[in-house]
């Protein structure tokens, strides 16, 4: 195969993976290791796709393959780590990614992606400052944004962090599948379930071996409907009723300073009067 083929190749076999299409990516993969079987970066691109497409065994022998013929060690390190984390070989996989990290210390997708296996393995304090550190190496790492996003989704907002997060992480454009994840968890950040569900499911068909996905799925459909539903109006009850207490308060405070009614009057008839009427009110919110 000659230069020109080769790099026509590989253009073709690249634009595939970017859309998500592994299996037509393999076919191209298989068709160029015809000819050349011991071609480093094919063997990768072949272990990258077989890892996308759950043959997690198959990539596995494929990556130390690619290694074997003189692949990027380090890079082989990192894509066995993430293949061993879909495996739940979290230890394993922590090894080979120290491994990759000790070639390359100041890589920010290795750094970074060691701080979402610490997330995964209960070490969240240890997993924010490694994530940051890949932010601090290369502002805009994709990666590094989504494991931050992931570490913040479920916190309070109280300081507006999560707010931040959110619009860093969304300025980064990606491929197909990651732009319905990002819609997906925006949907749900406002709440609105049914639309989240509905992305969620287009990101998992597209990208399978994401974790992530299917852990926003499960959140989705696997809690009843109305528990979703009953926050959301018992939480907007209880605004109303705060409203409705303050309101209240402030009318009986001018029914009592302009109609000469005494102390004993207002217990006896208008305290039992306000509250009956606060009473019916919620009683019609609720219903």
């Amino acid at each position: 195969m000659d230069f020109f083929t080769y790099d026509k190749a590989l253009l073709i076999i690249r634009n595939y993976i970017e859309m998500g299409r592994y299996s037509q990516a393999l076919d191209r993969l298989s068709e160029a290791m015809q000819e050349l079987p011991n071609d480093a970066y094919l063997l990768y691109l072949t272990a990258y796709c077989l890892y996308k497409s759950e043959e997690y065994d198959n990539a596995i022998a494929c990556c130390k393959s690619a290694v074997d013929n003189g692949f990027n060690r380090a890079e082989c390190y990192h894509l066995l780590s993430m293949i061993l984390v879909q495996k739940d070989e979290y230890k394993e996989a922590e090894r080979l990614l120290l491994a990759a990290l000790e070639l390359e210390p100041q890589n920010p997708d290795y750094i970074a992606f060691y701080g979402y296996l610490k997330m995964l393995t209960g070490k969240s304090s240890e997993a924010l400052p490694l994530i940051n550190k890949a932010l601090e190496i290369d502002p805009v790492n994709l990666g590094a944004l989504q494991y931050k996003f992931y570490y913040y989704l479920d916190m309070d907002d109280s300081y507006g962090i999560k707010s931040k997060v959110i619009e860093d992480y969304f300025s980064v454009s990606t491929d197909e599948s990651d732009r319905f994840l990002k819609a997906g968890l925006l949907d749900y950040h406002k709440h609105d379930y049914k639309a989240a569900e509905e992305n969620f499911r287009q990101a998992f068909q597209l990208d399978p071996t994401n974790k992530f996905i299917l852990k926003m799925l499960d959140t989705i459909t696997r809690k009843p409907r109305f528990f979703y539903y009953w926050k959301r109006k018992i939480k907007r009850s209880i605004s109303k009723q705060i409203a409705i207490f303050k309101v209240t308060l402030k009318a009986k405070w001018i029914i009592f300073k302009y109609s000469g009614i005494t102390k004993d009057t207002e217990i006896f008839v208008v305290v039992p009067v306000v509250l009956l009427a606060v009473i019916v009110v919620a009683l019609i919110i609720l219903l």
